[in-house]
């Protein structure tokens, strides 16, 4: 295991130009093409049935720039473009069109909505000449009170370049794009679901924005209106959302070092660290030295090392995955579909993030010995830390669900035991540098991963399905 090639790789993986390793983004691309010509140089095999590459689908949404937001009086109508004249305060991501009259609706607190007579909002606009607080639990009074949708006429000009880049950040990202995991709905089979997600899709109700300039201009041609709960205005709005999908495709990278036991070459241990992090937020790079280039160098030192030790008696699989920050991406992926070759089934998962920081001595581990999902994979790590330099192991059972270690426990039902080297003030943050990592405690975790690795031919893992 060598220090001087992980602080090389991290030096990459962190810097400037990979503009935090955003799912997707040019520079998760360029991090896989350089992982793969490490991997290349070392002599492992294509992990990913023949290929080096799992690829699976993403959908992106974005807003197209043809939504548009009229605001008629008579025969006069004023046209309005997404940023530069409304803004958008929901964030519902479907195509809609809405046109109507409009009806004041005062603060729209919910004892000025609960006194307006039944039907009062019926078919119509709500309009508000400030933003309600409590926006959302107003969006659902409206919305059952069968309004269509609520513009605001805003007048105040934000002056802090903060506070007006937060009221603008829903438009920016609908404009941008919202990206979201795209895989089929079953896994393994007919009758196993993949794990869908919660969130329930309702009915785009659009809450719009003029800015303070539009509503300037709406004022000087028409007059001011006034917006008392329950009073009929002069207005007529119509407001079109057009929504632009796209299909784009992101990679795990699978690197295999088969086994050297006929009988057993078939299982296979699976080493993984995920390699993307959260990309640029509000014109600043989040490097993601420790979360996780600190993980994805030490995947490559493991893989590096366990070449030159050479094979073991069964198959060892490197896998770098991408989108775990979006919500386990990768690995949700891998295990819908695990592209192994005929005959060869994962046994057991090893996965590390985060693991360059925080004191000398200190290893989180999960599963614990007081975790229900404890097993003799991860008694190795209890068992051999000590040779590393490490203290009595610490916890970190409260992120069981956290990483990807949880997709193969949870889909593949194999044994897994994740490392990492805790918590820091830099978590998800621009300041999560190279400088701050500890790169000799980065080649300890390396060397604990070939030890663990050195010690399962004396383990017995469960026979999982075979891949066909």
């Amino acid at each position: 295991v060598q220090p001087s090639s992980i602080s090389a790789d991290l030096e990459f993986l962190a810097s400037e130009l990979m503009a935090g390793r955003n799912t997707p983004s040019p520079e998760l691309e360029l991090a896989a093409n350089y992982l793969l010509s490490r991997v290349q140089r070392m002599g492992l095999q294509p992990g990913a049935a023949g290929r080096w590459f799992q690829e699976y689908p993403l959908e992106r949404t974005r807003m197209s720039t043809e939504s548009r937001l009229w605001i008629e009086v008579g025969d006069v109508r004023l046209e309005h473009e997404p940023l530069t004249g409304y803004l958008l305060f929901d964030r519902s991501r479907g195509t809609f069109a809405r046109e109507g009259a409009c009806v004041g609706i005062g603060d729209g607190s919910k004892p000025t909505l609960a006194a307006l007579p039944e039907g009062t909002l019926e078919g119509l606009w709500a309009v508000a000449r400030q933003r309600p607080e409590h926006l959302q639990s107003v969006r659902r009074r409206l919305q059952k009170s069968g309004a269509v949708g609520l513009l605001i006429l805003s007048e105040e000009t934000r002056e802090d370049e903060k506070d007006e880049s937060s009221l603008t950040a829903t438009t920016r990202k609908a404009l941008d794009g919202n990206v979201s995991l795209a895989l089929p709905a079953k896994i393994g089979g007919d009758d196993a679901p993949v794990a869908k997600s919660r969130r329930r899709k309702r009915e785009p109700f659009p809450i719009l924005g003029l800015r303070p300039g539009a509503t300037a201009r709406l004022f000087a041609e028409f007059g001011s209106p006034d917006c008392a709960p329950g009073v009929s205005l002069e207005l007529r709005v119509h407001a079109e959302r057009v929504v632009d999908t796209e299909t784009l495709h992101v990679r795990n990278l699978c690197a295999l070092l088969p086994g050297s036991d006929p009988g057993r070459a078939a299982d296979v241990i699976l080493c993984s660290a995920h390699y993307d992090h959260v990309g640029v937020r509000r014109g600043e790079t989040y490097p993601g030295a420790d979360d996780n280039a600190s993980g994805t160098a030490g995947l490559l030192a493991l893989a590096e090392a366990s070449v030159a030790r050479g094979p073991l008696d069964r198959s060892v699989l490197f896998v770098w995955l991408s989108g775990e920050e979006k919500g386990l991406w990768g690995s949700k992926a891998y295990c819908q579909d695990p592209p192994l070759g005929p005959g060869l089934r994962v046994v057991a998962n090893l996965n590390i993030d985060m693991i360059g920081r925080t004191r000398a001595e200190d290893l989180y581990i999960t599963p614990s010995a007081d975790h229900e999902a404890f097993n003799p994979f991860a008694g190795l790590v209890y068992e051999l830390a000590p040779a590393e330099g490490f203290g009595p192991l610490i916890s970190q059972d409260e992120f069981y669900s956290a990483s990807d270690h949880y997709n193969f426990a949870k889909l593949l039902e194999v044994p897994v035991v994740f490392l990492s080297t805790g918590d820091h003030p830099d978590y998800h943050k621009p300041t999560d540098t190279v400088d701050k990592l500890d790169v000799s405690k980065i080649a300890r975790v390396v060397r604990l991963g070939l030890r663990v690795l050195d010690a399962t031919p004396a383990l017995e893992f469960a026979r999982a399905e075979a891949t066909r």
